[in-house]
Formats: structure tokens, C-alpha cells, sequence
């Protein structure tokens, strides 16, 4: 997903975000997307998913996953990283991905991420985190979740989360 530093080298994250057993069924990572110190469990990072240096720190993020524009000044997305129709308008998805806390922290959750049916549960889908086709299942993708300038600011994040031929280009 995130695999290898493309965040940072934190030392145990330079191996890889959620490269190896982060997402997908790698066994230990069944456990938990970002459950051991990989973003949380920090106790102040429960408050927001990249809250304080995972992405930015800065502060403002600290409402909501991506915020402000660090994806997209939608103002509305304030509310939640994908709440509403950014991805799917499933309604039942509105309450979870990013809804309410972030992440939330929910002790269930803490089992994986997007475990329960915040995105899968598919079990197909345990593979990787948008494999299927939650998002594109473009093959390129299946790679790497943002893998270039999808996040970070490579290139001023002017190309948006998911500018870039994620949604866009889904034919390529």
C-alpha cells in the first residue's frame, strides 16, 4: 500500500507502512491496519489517522483524516475522509471509513482497519486494501494503495488523492 518509507522511516515503518502485514492476510496483519505503532496506538494519533507527524501535523488535519486540502477543499469532506460520496455513496459506508473519529479506536475496529465491512470482510478484498475494486482493481493500483504523489506533497498534492487516473482513468 504504502509500502517501503514512502511515508517515513520511522525506523520499524521504513520496512514498509502497510506494505507487508499491514492490510492484507499476512497473518499478523489481520490483525490491525495501523494497529501497532505503525500510526496509533500513540493515544494522541487516535484522535485523527495522520494527525500529527504521520502526514503533516498540522493541526488542522487533526479534524479529519485529510481534511482541509490536503486532499480536497470540499469543505463538506471536512466531515470524514470519504464520507459522503467521495467513493461511494453506500450511506451504510458514510458511517464508517473515516466517519467518526478518524479511525475510531473502536476496539473492534482495532482488529483491522477497514476489517469488519468498512470496506470488506469480503475476504477477497483481504488481499490488498482497494484490491478488488472497492476502488479500481486497475492492476497498477493493486501495487500500491497512493503509491505516487497520491498522498504526500511530491508534487504540492496538487494531483489530489485520487486525481490521477485513480477515479479518472478507472479504463487504464
Amino acid at each position: 500500500m504504502f509500502c517501503f518509507s514512502l511515508f517515513w522511516p520511522l525506523g520499524a515503518l521504513r520496512e514498509t507502512l502497510f506494505c507487508f502485514s499491514l492490510f492484507w492476510p499476512l497473518g499478523a496483519s489481520r490483525k490491525t491496519m495501523f494497529k501497532f505503532s505503525l500510526f496509533w496506538s500513540l493515544g494522541a494519533l487516535r484522535e485523527t489517522m495522520f494527525s500529527f507527524s504521520l502526514f503533516w501535523s498540522l493541526g488542522a488535519l487533526r479534524e479529519t483524516m485529510f481534511n482541509f486540502s490536503l486532499f480536497w477543499p470540499l469543505g463538506a469532506l471536512r466531515e470524514t475522509m470519504f464520507n459522503f460520496s467521495l467513493f461511494w455513496p453506500l450511506g451504510a459506508l458514510r458511517e464508517t471509513m473515516f466517519k467518526f473519529s478518524l479511525f475510531w479506536s473502536l476496539g473492534a475496529l482495532r482488529e483491522t482497519m477497514f476489517k469488519f465491512s468498512l470496506f470488506w470482510s469480503l475476504g477477497a478484498l483481504r488481499e490488498t486494501m482497494f484490491s478488488f475494486s472497492l476502488f479500481w482493481s486497475l492492476g497498477a493500483l493493486r501495487e500500491t494503495m497512493f503509491n505516487f504523489s497520491l498522498f504526500w506533497p511530491l508534487g504540492a498534492l496538487r494531483k489530489t488523492m485520487f486525481s490521477f487516473s485513480l477515479f479518472r482513468r478507472l479504463g487504464r
